[in-house]
């Protein structure tokens, strides 16, 4: 019996989001606010060519994620809702790194009330598209 073998084109990563269980942030700063999540090993970051980010969650004013050096802002960047996901695909270029540090939370952009609660985070790396 011969099997196939099945090359991905793509790595995803399972985000530990357990740290939005404490956020917090500033409603009187006007800024990104992130909470750092971790380093996460990505196979081949040099061939990586873009990210899927899927997302679900309450936050007031915006969502944002960064991404090693790559930032996503919600308002700018169109996400389509899709299967109960925010979804949007975000091109990167990345040399030879050995670690993802990857952030998110809320982009507060008006006074007083700020906040990021039942964060979900999916991250696909796209080595084909």
């Amino acid at each position: 019996m011969n099997k196939e073998l099945v090359i991905k084109s793509y790595s995803e990563v399972p985000v530990d989001v357990s740290a939005f269980a404490n956020y917090t942030c500033n409603g009187y700063e006007l800024t990104y606010q992130p909470i750092n999540l971790g380093d996460y090993a990505i196979p081949n970051t040099d061939k990586v060519k873009s990210v899927t980010i899927k997302w679900k969650g309450a936050v007031d004013d915006r969502f944002g994620i960064t991404i090693h050096d790559t930032f996503v802002d919600g308002r700018i960047f169109r996400y389509e809702w899709i299967d109960n996901w925010y979804q949007g695909n975000v091109k990167v270029k990345w040399n030879k790194v050995n670690k993802i540090n990857i952030k998110a939370g809320a982009i507060n952009t008006d006074p007083f009330r700020c906040y990021a609660s039942g964060i979900q985070i999916h991250l696909r790396f796209n080595y084909n598209k």
